[in-house]
């Protein structure tokens, strides 16, 4: 495990490329109404890169639901890269983390306690509005969940705040009540 490093200047890491990126709602930085632009959730899928963002109160303290879906269609370096808005879903809360299994059909995104899993959607790349299951996660085991991947395409690792992992099969989440 790599410690998160500044993607300019780094000791022991570098960076192989970097891509500044902006959103093309967000008028100021940091900006001080809604802040809508907070994002740890990437993955990629058919070659481009996407972003799921995790929305703040005005104040920044508190989290709100709502997550919007950004695509990165550019890769300059010198300047901001303008990601494209593709989806949202209004009932998402906290997104942490994302990944696409490995046979290209099931996004997995988790948050702080919460695990869904979305369908490929039939045609575009709206997958936050895509046929999906939510499960709910036992914070009391789990605590504040950070990342989700993909072992295989029937098994999820989780792992939280603490660094703790988690496995969980698919057959085990079925037998679960979304």
């Amino acid at each position: 495990m790599l410690s998160e490093i500044d993607p300019t200047a780094s000791t022991q890491s570098a960076a192989i490329k970097h891509l500044p990126v902006s959103y093309p709602e967000q008028m100021e930085f940091p900006g001080k109404g809604k802040k809508h632009f907070d994002s740890e959730a990437l993955f990629s899928a058919d070659g481009k890169l996407y972003l799921i963002t995790k929305h703040r109160t005005s104040s920044g303290l508190r989290m709100e639901p709502g997550a919007n879906l950004y695509r990165l269609d550019t890769d300059y370096t010198e300047r901001d890269n303008l990601l494209t808005l593709v989806d949202s879903n209004e009932n998402m809360l906290a997104v942490t983390g994302a990944e696409l299994s490995p046979d290209g059909q099931t996004l997995a995104v988790i948050s702080y306690d919460a695990l869904w899993l979305f369908q490929r959607p039939q045609e575009g790349d709206q997958w936050l509005s895509s046929d999906s299951s939510r499960y709910q996660l036992d914070t009391d085991v789990l605590d504040q969940a950070e990342t989700v991947i993909w072992d295989d395409d029937n098994t999820l690792l989780l792992s939280n705040e603490q660094r703790d992992l988690f496995g969980i099969t698919l057959a085990e989440l079925s037998a679960m009540t979304p």
